[in-house]
């Protein structure tokens, strides 16, 4: 396969701390592709559900995603008012394996269903001439629920400050642009709601955990022009974890486990 350098057009990361906009700007981008996936399977009335390259196999794939939650769980100890969290992850750490295998791999029907990019991070959004934005790395591609690419995208990419408290705002940015495009195409159908798509994020809630553990522990490391690139991946996890810019997240704790996340059955 032969791709084009972007970068000889000006195209290339935002490695700079990242603002409310700039967010904004990318959810339009995200909320256009769901929408023309959406549209093109409802007119074609096929099932696109096979299509899917997600990691599924979190045991066997991503083994080091075992290892983040080890280092969040202790490194968020020492985070004022989050013991009471720390011990939940320490009861449900057995669990953890089975019930995010299970998020990956359900087969029920979401609410609507569309083409999700699946790795929205810093390193594959290209921000380019005249504010253009470019998309790149789709080998995690699937059809799935656009809660993944939205828990994701608020995780890999959005500063620790939107994260924590403009979610709902950029829920609602994304369902304005993601239902204006539908109404561009014309499109006859029933289109998903504002409450739909909370309804997803709910559903597929504890993504937020891995994403938390697995790349919220690095996200400074990784933005930080001056790391060593061969530093072992979770010698920045212990380091991001003890980023005072990192506990901020802890505001979003509370309402985890009200809602039920870390709770099991024997």
């Amino acid at each position: 396969m032969i791709v084009e350098d972007l970068s000889q057009k000006g195209y290339f990361p935002n490695i700079k701390k990242t603002t409310l906009n700039d967010s904004k700007k990318i959810l339009e981008k995200i909320a256009k592709m769901h929408a023309f996936s959406y549209y093109i399977a409802k007119k074609r009335g096929k099932d696109y559900s096979k299509f899917d390259n997600f990691f599924t196999d979190v045991s066997q794939n991503v083994p080091i995603i075992h290892d983040a939650y080890d280092i969040f769980m202790e490194g968020i100890k020492t985070w004022p008012g989050c013991q009471q969290f720390a011990d939940k992850l320490k009861q449900f750490k057995p669990h953890y394996n089975k019930a995010l295998t299970n998020l990956l791999t359900s087969t029920e029907d979401s609410k609507f269903s569309v083409l999700v990019h699946g790795d929205l991070s810093i390193e594959n959004i290209l921000f380019g001439p005249n504010d253009d934005i470019v998309l790149i790395d789709y080998q995690v591609t699937s059809w799935r629920s656009p809660a993944y690419d939205l828990i994701g995208f608020f995780n890999l990419f959005c500063s620790t400050e939107d994260n924590a408290y403009n979610r709902d705002l950029l829920i609602k940015h994304y369902h304005k642009n993601f239902r204006l495009t539908l109404k561009k195409l014309d499109f006859k159908e029933y289109i998903p709601t504002l409450l739909d798509v909370h309804v997803e994020m709910v559903k597929y809630g504890l993504l937020d955990l891995m994403y938390w553990s697995l790349y919220g522990t690095t996200y400074f490391a990784r933005i930080d022009p001056n790391r060593e690139a061969d530093k072992d991946i979770r010698v920045s996890m212990k380091e991001g974890v003890h980023n005072p810019n990192t506990r901020k997240i802890s505001r979003l704790f509370s309402d985890f486990l009200e809602k039920g996340y870390l709770e099991y059955e024997d």
